[in-house]
């Protein structure tokens, strides 16, 4: 047996572990890897007796890393992601590779979607979208460019474009019933909770009295806004083109969107490092 082998502990004793320090729990691992929790215990044990130290702290019937522990189980993370990516490159190898776009959710649904099959049509390209919004981590992602407002800091050196600006107003369906005993609401969006407040702070405009109904994403409640035949007030933002707004009115006050640190934009972000574009 050469010494490299010796060195090396069971795969299975490292996954076992790499699981428990991730999930900061015995059953968590259990369940991702199928087995009982007493199998990864004794894994981790093995683990432990190899190496000739402890690499969890039981206290409490819980279990807390050692610094060292620590150290070993942020390794073995990396290793697995990029062991876990070297296999699906191989399956993929000598193959055409799709294009893979994390993007706003309301511009994935609205725009990207139902724009796929001209893209692919007038292109030839085969693109994948997902999803997401916020910050994003293209190497665990396994993503090639992201489409996002930039409410967040992007890193240095990661080159972006701004797509668009982003506006803020009220909008409501056209055909939508009016008068005194007509009943009012605004849409809230859980995710942008404070959207009508800046909004009426940036007009100095007031509502009036209305009932709040929340959902929990902005294009939830645009569609609610389409579908009522009273008058149902949700905001939007003009980075999606007008006839994303399944021909809601823009009503008094739309404007620019301001903000301090991050003056909202839509920007695309290639995963490659920075550069300029071509």
């Amino acid at each position: 047996m050469t010494t490299r082998t010796r060195l090396l502990p069971p795969l299975g004793t490292l996954k076992a572990f790499e699981a428990a320090a991730r999930h900061q729990s015995l059953v968590r691992a259990a369940e991702e890897l199928h087995v009982t929790h007493g199998a990864v215990s004794r894994q981790i044990q093995a683990l432990e007796d190899h190496l000739g130290e402890r690499l969890f702290e039981r206290r409490n019937r819980g279990i807390f890393l050692t610094d060292r522990g620590k150290w070993l189980s942020l390794r073995l993370t990396d290793l697995f992601a990029e062991l876990t990516g070297t296999f699906q490159d191989f399956h993929t190898h000598g193959q055409p590779r799709p294009l893979i776009v994390s993007c706003e959710p309301t511009l994935c649904l609205r725009l990207m979607i139902p724009a796929l099959a001209d893209l692919r049509r007038e292109t030839g390209l085969d693109v994948r979208f997902l999803a997401a919004g916020g910050p994003i981590d293209f190497r665990r992602d396994h993503v090639d460019l992201a489409i996002r407002r930039n409410d967040f800091t992007i890193e240095a050196d990661l080159f972006s474009a701004e797509l668009a600006e982003e506006w803020m107003g009220p909008v409501m369906a056209p055909v939508a019933q009016s008068g005194p005993d007509a009943p009012l609401a605004l849409l809230h969006s859980t995710s942008r909770p404070n959207a009508w407040r800046d909004w009426q702070k940036r007009s100095r405009i007031k509502p009036g009295r209305a009932s709040a109904i929340s959902y929990e994403h902005f294009y939830l409640s645009l569609q609610a806004a389409k579908g009522w035949p009273w008058p149902r007030f949700t905001w939007w933002r003009v980075s999606l083109p007008k006839g994303a707004l399944w021909h809601l009115t823009a009503l008094c006050g739309t404007g620019r969107n301001t903000s301090p640190s991050h003056p909202p934009t839509l920007r695309s972000i290639p995963a490659s490092p920075r550069s300029s574009p071509g």
